[in-house]
C-alpha cells in the first residue's frame, strides 16, 4: 500500500492518494485500488465530543480481513 499526503503552507492536508493492489482470485491478474481525495475548504473548527471508550472500538483488524489483508 502506498500513501501520499500533499501539505500546504499551513500545514493543511490539501491532497491524499492511496494505491493498494492485491492478487487477483484463481490466477486472475492483480487488481488495484486508486483513491485521491482534494480538500479544497476548511470551515469553522466544529465542537467535538468524544465518545467515551466504552463506546468505541477499533475495527482496524476486521476491516482488513473483509478486504482480504489480514497477515500484512
Amino acid at each position: 500500500m502506498q500513501t501520499e499526503a500533499w501539505i500546504d503552507a499551513a500545514g493543511l492536508v490539501r491532497r491524499m492518494r492511496i494505491v493498494s493492489s492485491r492478487p487477483g482470485e484463481k490466477g486472475e491478474g492483480s487488481e488495484t485500488i486508486d483513491v485521491r481525495t482534494d480538500f479544497l475548504d476548511f470551515g469553522p473548527v466544529p465542537e467535538i465530543e468524544v465518545p467515551d471508550s466504552d463506546e468505541v472500538f477499533d475495527a482496524t483488524e476486521q476491516a482488513a480481513e473483509g478486504i482480504g489483508l489480514s497477515g500484512e
